[in-house]
């Protein structure tokens, strides 16, 4: 009997997927775990997996639709099977069906044209890793299908390159056997191409669609359906400073990692978030729901776009594993190795902007998170320290929060709590 293929609920506030791509046309034969479509959430691409073997009877929406959640999107069955007289029903939770995660940016749409790339995962893994666009490659398997063997033999004779680097070198004609690349290992990047010939240095054209464009529908729905306060708070961090500057031999030389000022304000926030839980919240179906856990965000500028990774039960966490585990997530972040696991579920979010000429800035609320803090840069400012001036090493902090949720004084007395935990900051080693 023929089965209803569902577009799936991968996170709680999800509530519609777009199907990027077909991988299977209706009729063809597909395996169990073999990929039949290619769904993007709010957050990520991802492929939706066969839960059995069978033959791809029907699609019923094209690509580029966006449907909600548990909503039929095709039929799955024998060869020829009538779907005439298939029973739909709403799946439960453990018949979803499973889903395989995807780099970010990595569709099986060649960004010259319509036409279905199909690739395995590990093809897809490996050219994302290498900067290979999968249009080009020539595929070994059933279908023009490309393999891992497949991408391996097109790296050894193209220049690796980011998404973005590639888009611009074909719009512009660029000859990349001229550039040199300064990215990780080599990798050529926009700057690259972009410096690397009058030509490129003209007007640039990029598509406003994928991830870029996720980010934008999300930060324009939290700006026009949150009404956002924030409030400013200058935070003297001499102490901070002093504290990085005995610890940085330290913990360098036991872990070999530098401790970043943003690890101390994550840990400083999850700790605030403790005694102030009223902050730790978010509107879900109509219902203020407080998060038991403490799930902290912090923002990523990589090459093409904003990443929020997210750092689990962070209160939980000594200041070395918050490093630890905010070290891996950069890296993952700066190679587009992050999962949807690795960004959803957070409670509050941190945006760093320290390391520019900003003192301070007003971030746009996360959503679900009802509160986001931005971070400016220190700067040697004068004080009074007692009734003295002295010259202190001075950030300001701006808490922006939802004020459905998040009335002013909770807000000023969290703001405040990581203030004094920023300026005391022994307590965060503790």
């Amino acid at each position: 009997m023929a089965e209803t293929i569902f577009m799936p609920k991968l996170g709680a506030t999800m509530e519609e997927g777009t199907i990027v791509s077909w991988m299977i046309e209706e009729g063809g034969f597909v395996e169990e775990g073999d990929p039949i479509a290619e769904i993007q959430t709010d957050k990520i691409i991802l492929e939706l997996e066969a839960e059995t073997s069978g033959y791809l009877l029907k699609q019923l929406y094209p690509e580029g639709t966006a449907i909600g959640v548990n909503e039929p999107i095709g039929y799955l069955g024998e060869e020829g099977e009538s779907i005439d007289q298939v029973e739909v029903t709403t799946p439960t939770q453990a018949s979803t069906p499973k889903v395989e995660e995807a780099k970010q940016e990595q569709s099986v749409v060649s960004n010259e044209s319509s036409e279905v790339v199909l690739a395995t995962p590990a093809a897809r893994k490996e050219a994302a890793r290498q900067g290979i666009d999968l249009a080009n490659v020539k595929g070994s398997g059933p279908r023009g299908r490309v393999h891992l063997e497949d991408v391996a033999q097109q790296a050894s004779i193209t220049p690796k390159m980011t998404p973005l680097a590639q888009n611009i070198v074909a719009q512009n004609g660029v000859d990349v056997t001229q550039v040199t690349g300064s990215g990780h290992n080599g990798k050529i990047t926009k700057r690259d191409v972009l410096g690397s010939t009058s030509t490129a240095r003209e007007e640039v054209k990029t598509p406003f669609k994928g991830i870029r464009k996720v980010v934008a529908d999300n930060l324009s729905k939290s700006f026009y359906t949150a009404p956002h306060v924030t409030l400013h708070s200058e935070v003297d961090m001499t102490n901070c400073v002093k504290l990085r500057t005995e610890l940085l031999p330290v913990i360098e030389k036991r872990i070999q990692i530098r401790v970043s000022y943003n690890d101390l304000i994550i840990k400083a926030c999850a700790l605030a978030l403790e005694k102030h839980p009223n902050i730790n919240v978010s509107l879900i179906d109509d219902h203020i729901v407080q998060h038991a856990d403490i799930h902290v965000g912090f923002a990523v500028d990589t090459e093409n776009s904003l990443v929020v990774p997210v750092i689990q039960h962070a209160n939980e966490l000594s200041i070395q594993e918050v490093m630890s585990e905010a070290r891996e997530l950069i890296q993952k972040s700066k190679e587009n190795k992050l999962t949807a696991a690795h960004m959803q579920g957070s409670t509050f979010t941190v945006s760093n902007l320290g390391k520019y000429a900003i003192q301070g800035f007003t971030p746009i609320i996360n959503q679900p998170n009802a509160a986001i803090l931005g971070v400016g840069t220190i700067e040697k400012k004068p004080k009074v320290v007692g009734d003295e001036i002295a010259i202190r090493d001075m950030m300001t902090l701006s808490l922006s929060f939802d004020h459905r949720l998040i009335d002013g004084a909770p807000a000023a007395a969290f703001i405040s709590e990581v203030k004094n935990l920023l300026e005391e900051p022994l307590s965060l080693l503790v």
